[in-house]
């Protein structure tokens, strides 16, 4: 007869397994970084690069040919934040669309130039619309300032024509909606849409709600259309709580291209916190407590309703004298 404590042993070890995590290893988390996280180590974004280009601005509608040749210089030191980005983009098309304007009037005051100047404008209007296509890629929701010059707000008003036929660069985090504390979070980032083909990589930035340091996790991005699902580890608390999440999108080179919620205003993962269950109420307690029970009961029977054989089982010889 099997032994009932052999049993119980079998019921308690398939207790103690607890529930499988699903969805894969997690990812390792490294501490946020403000610019590339590089050989385990933090490259900050450059603030000479940043004040630069931002100083730029001022002289383009005096200077549109130095305010290109200074874009230029910053553009030998990439990457580039996002902010420093768009602006390098926009001051691009600003100066672009004013030396295409200025060709044009110049060729028709020199009408033995006139080719050539005609060729210069046809080169800068393209330079300046493919500056300001490229700026709403990375900033849809960006607009000129009606105090710039008309030679560069009509300009730009065709790139944002061209520009609304297009889906905008966008992508998309999604998670199950009954994640638990203590337990895994997958996480499914989608890319939605990305018509320049500059979505190469991201940052995933994550916190528990109410702590001050974010940590991070690096993955390389799906083409459009597709998803990569991502697995954050698990915390622990004591109480409901959330995981707050935001993304940082990146190119090939490395340049800040799409930011998706940010460090003011994340995007929440609710977590809901079961208590634990008492012992006394746990399953596989009263499952031990049931197969001891049973194999006592058994022993007891089967000692109550044993009798002693009338006979002795066995063979008898006899040999004569």
């Amino acid at each position: 007869m099997r032994r009932p404590w052999l049993a119980a042993l079998a019921v308690l070890a398939g207790a103690c397994g607890g529930r499988a995590r699903a969805g894969g290893p997690a990812l390792p988390l490294h501490p946020a970084c403000d610019g590339r996280w590089v050989d385990g180590a933090c490259q900050p974004w450059s603030a000479d690069v940043a004040e630069a280009v931002a100083a730029n601005e001022a002289g383009i509608l005096e200077d549109p040919e130095a305010a290109l040749a200074a874009i230029d210089r910053a553009a030998a030191a990439p990457p580039f934040d996002h902010l420093t980005y768009v602006r390098m983009w926009r001051q691009r098309g600003l100066a672009h669309s004013l030396l295409a304007h200025a060709a044009a009037d110049a060729a028709r005051d020199d009408a033995a130039a006139a080719p050539q100047l005609l060729e210069d404008e046809a080169a800068h209007a393209r330079a300046a619309m493919a500056a300001f296509d490229m700026l709403l890629a990375l900033d849809p929701a960006h607009r000129l300032e009606y105090t710039l010059s008309p030679q560069t707000t009509f300009m730009f008003q065709d790139a944002l024509a061209a520009a609304a036929a297009r889906p905008a660069p966008d992508l998309d985090l999604d998670w199950a909606r009954d994640l638990r504390v203590g337990d895994p979070v997958p996480v499914d980032l989608e890319v939605l849409a990305d018509p320049k083909g500059f979505l190469a990589r991201a940052t995933l930035f994550v916190r528990r709600r109410g702590d001050d340091a974010w940590r991070a996790a690096d993955v390389e991005l799906p083409a459009a259309g597709g998803y990569k699902r991502v697995v954050l580890p698990a915390i622990d608390a004591t109480a409901a709580t959330a995981l707050e999440l935001y993304v940082r999108a990146y190119d090939a080179g490395g340049n800040e291209v799409l930011d998706w919620a940010s460090p003011a205003r994340p995007r929440e993962v609710p977590l809901r916190w079961d208590p634990p269950t008492p012992w006394w109420r746990k399953w596989w307690v009263w499952a031990v407590t049931g197969t001891v029970v049973a194999g006592a009961t058994g022993i007891v029977v089967y000692a109550t309703q044993w009798e002693p054989s009338a006979t002795i089982g066995g063979d008898v010889t006899v040999t004569g004298p």
